[in-house]
């Protein structure tokens, strides 16, 4: 099936042993969840053989709806990004701040959704540069979705 989706696929390094083992703290080892190549994570309300499938059921349906997400400000200075259902994404401040240019000149160019605009200023509780973290997070899920690669079953 098609979807509408950005243009622009994050040519970053992903480091998804850090994203694994943070996201296992932020849970305090108790929830499994799947990390993806570009470092989406989805926790699984149901573990069995077709966890991957079951998960990516999760990802894949992201892309299908109003494009939505919430950036939220960890205490270790991390941000977790939330999309719709059981489908995260951390993006890690250090690769934020040390890609930035790149990745707000990308969202920019080719980053958004036909049709959409980024507004930023409009919401004075959110910094602007949570709108290209969550773009960039995003742009990972999407890249998630056509790869259709787990890395790592944590907690199963």
């Amino acid at each position: 099936m098609d979807y509408p989706k950005p243009t622009w696929r994050p040519d970053v390094d992903i480091d998804i042993d850090v994203i694994a083992s943070k996201i296992t703290f932020f849970t305090n080892n108790q929830k499994p969840f799947v990390v993806y190549a570009n470092g989406t994570c989805v926790f699984p309300s149901v573990i069995d053989e077709g966890v991957d499938e079951h998960c990516y059921e999760f990802l894949e349906a992201v892309v299908f709806q109003f494009p939505n997400f919430e950036v939220s400000e960890m205490d270790d200075g991390n941000y977790l990004v939330s999309f719709t259902g059981p489908v995260y994404s951390l993006v890690l401040n250090e690769e934020f701040d040390k890609q930035k240019v790149y990745i707000v000149k990308s969202i920019n160019e080719g980053g958004l959704l036909p049709g959409e605009k980024i507004l930023s200023g409009d919401d004075e509780k959110k910094p602007a540069e949570h709108y290209y973290i969550g773009l960039f997070a995003r742009a990972r899920l999407y890249a998630d979705v056509a790869d259709n690669e787990v890395l790592r079953h944590i907690n199963m």
